[in-house]
C-alpha cells in the first residue's frame, strides 16, 4: 500500500501545471463557429418566414379547400372560431360553475 501511495505522488508531480488565465483563448476558430451559428439562425428565420407567407398567400387563394379570402391586407386576420357562437345555458349566466 505504501508502495502504490509512493508511485502516485511521483506521477502527480510529473504533470504539467494548468495553463494561466492569460494563455488561452478561443481564437479564431470560436469565431468562426460563433459567427457561422449566427448565420445559421437568420437563414433559418428567412426560410420560415419565406414558408409562412408562402402558406399564408396559399391559403387566401383557397388552395387548402378554404374558400379564396376578398380580405384586403389591412384587415386584421380572423381566427377559425370567430364565427362560432358559443353555446348559452339560461341557468349559468356568469360562466360555468367550478365549485
Amino acid at each position: 500500500m505504501h508502495t502504490a501511495l509512493v508511485v502516485l505522488s511521483v506521477l502527480a508531480e510529473d504533470k504539467e501545471k494548468a495553463p494561466d488565465a492569460d494563455d488561452v483563448v478561443a481564437g479564431w476558430t470560436g469565431l468562426l463557429v460563433f459567427v457561422l451559428l449566427i448565420l445559421a439562425v437568420v437563414a433559418i428565420g428567412w426560410a420560415l418566414t419565406r414558408s409562412l407567407r408562402t402558406a399564408q398567400r396559399a391559403k387566401e387563394q383557397g388552395v387548402y379547400g378554404d374558400e379564396p379570402s376578398e380580405e384586403s391586407d389591412d384587415a386584421p386576420a380572423r381566427l377559425p372560431f370567430d364565427d362560432e357562437v358559443p353555446p348559452s345555458d339560461a341557468d349559468e349566466s356568469n360562466g360555468p360553475d367550478w365549485r
